[in-house]
């Protein structure tokens, strides 16, 4: 989908991105050209190359990232590291070879004839992978100091004061800048009819992810404020209270209540407490698929209570649980390594053929598509720069950093529980996890040189 000026930005965005790096120290190189493709490329327009990932907006923004470190800042990217965490990336990108040799039979279900994976499906996947885990390489890289850490919190402000406005406009006139400016709107636009009114989703795809944005803009700008660091010429408070508001106009609950979570977390709390409700997060988002294997969780007990307040968002929530549950007794037939490629994780009427569920979650996605063991390590990668942050916060030097730690570490947390409920992970999310893994890796090299 997508008309030619959309490809023509597509296509355009890397030469851009070449002057970034070019003009601009490489950390706000790689900000700008990895939001900045996020913030503004046209969302499902796409080229397909044989073999490799389509160039969509997100391969075009990460491999113009690439190209700007590697070769325009002669800085080579190492995408395994030297730490024990290359065993998770391995297995992230080689264990879709064993799920499509488990995965080499036809299914055919009603009308519906579903293929076989084979090696280059498999292939294909392994090559996605690898260029997602671009972001994350390029975070864990080159932003290891507290100061271009801070650099990223101070863009993401930014980047949110920016697309407010645009979010405004969208308020105003509905979800109309896509399709203004692209010429075709990228999602079912009733989707975005909430709370009687709209909501904005710009270039995003979709208002949740608008929102999510948004939230880690404002809880950005809660380190700000606690710095006192002024932004433009705005109080800092000034722009916590009005990224707060923007947030709550664009209509998605569940991003506020995180946003909310992290404030009262971050002003009622030690910092060591922050980190300890961080872990808590964590924890339980990495238990919940077992859980729910188990039946171990109150789904009904769950609803039950949300009724009380809302019987529509009960119902809403009902209708998810209900659908996970029908994907995960599909996913225990081939809960090692998963389903794979053309929609095999998904269930279908055995009359008719016709597709009978919904998904949502980012974690029943990833478990039924590449199983327990591509769950593990997806979401290991993730979690993991949360344990290190809470292990390494207290070998820094200054209260100031521990609070950039414990920020930091809150917002992904948030991020990752948000897989439960949806799926909302994007290559600036691995950016933003890859920079925490970075900082606390020279953490650790830091004290152990001074050690030694």
């Amino acid at each position: 989908m997508g008309n030619w000026f959309a490809y023509l930005v597509l296509l355009i965005w890397p030469l851009v991105s070449v002057r970034l790096f070019m003009v601009y120290s490489i950390q706000v190189a790689i900000l700008i050209t990895l939001l900045g493709g996020y913030m503004f490329l046209p969302e499902t327009t796409m080229i397909d190359l044989p073999m490799l990932p389509p160039l969509n907006k997100g391969t075009t923004s990460i491999l113009a990232a690439f190209v700007g470190c590697s070769f325009i800042r002669n800085h080579k990217v190492s995408l395994l590291g030297k730490s024990k965490l290359k065993w998770l990336l391995l297995i992230y990108i080689f264990s879709p070879f064993i799920t499509a040799m488990n995965n080499g039979e036809v299914i055919v279900v009603g009308e519906t004839i579903l293929p076989a994976n084979s090696y280059y499906d498999a292939l294909s996947v392994a090559i996605s992978h690898v260029i997602g885990l671009v972001p994350y390489a390029i975070g864990r890289q080159f932003f290891k100091e507290a100061e271009s850490q801070q650099i990223f919190f101070k863009i993401m402000v930014l980047a949110g004061l920016f697309y407010s406005l645009l979010i405004l406009i969208e308020l105003r006139v509905s979800p109309q800048l896509h399709t203004w400016v692209y010429g075709f709107f990228p999602h079912q636009f009733i989707q975005q009819f909430r709370f009687g009114g709209w909501r904005p989703v710009v270039f995003m795809g979709h208002g949740l992810k608008v929102s999510m944005f948004m939230a880690v803009s404002f809880i950005s700008s809660l380190l700000l404020m606690q710095q006192r660091k002024r932004i433009a010429s705005f109080s800092p408070i000034t722009v916590v209270c009005y990224l707060f508001v923007i947030l709550v106009l664009s209509k998605s609950l569940a991003p506020v209540l995180y946003a909310l979570l992290v404030f009262l977390v971050f002003k009622l709390f030690s910092i060591k407490m922050q980190f300890k409700f961080s872990k808590i997060i964590v924890l339980f988002v990495l238990l919940y698929p077992v859980m729910s294997i188990m039946d171990l969780f109150p789904h009904k007990e769950m609803i039950s209570q949300i009724k009380n307040i809302s019987p529509e968002r009960a119902q809403s929530l009902e209708y998810r649980f209900l659908n996970e549950h029908i994907l995960l007794q599909h996913a225990k037939n081939k809960l090692s390594f998963g389903w794979g490629l053309w929609s095999r994780n998904r269930v279908y009427s055995e009359k008719t053929g016709e597709d009978i569920t919904t998904t949502d979650g980012g974690w029943i996605i990833t478990l039924g598509t590449f199983g327990i063991v591509g769950f593990i390590a997806e979401f290991g990668l993730l979690v993991f720069p949360v344990y290190r942050a809470i292990s390494v916060y207290k070998l820094v030097r200054t209260k100031q950093e521990q609070t950039l730690l414990a920020v930091h570490t809150l917002a992904l947390s948030f991020i990752l529980l948000d897989q439960l409920p949806n799926a909302s992970l994007t290559f600036w999310t691995w950016l933003f996890a890859g920079i925490l893994m970075g900082r606390t890796e020279a953490i650790s090299r830091d004290v152990s040189s001074m050690k030694r």
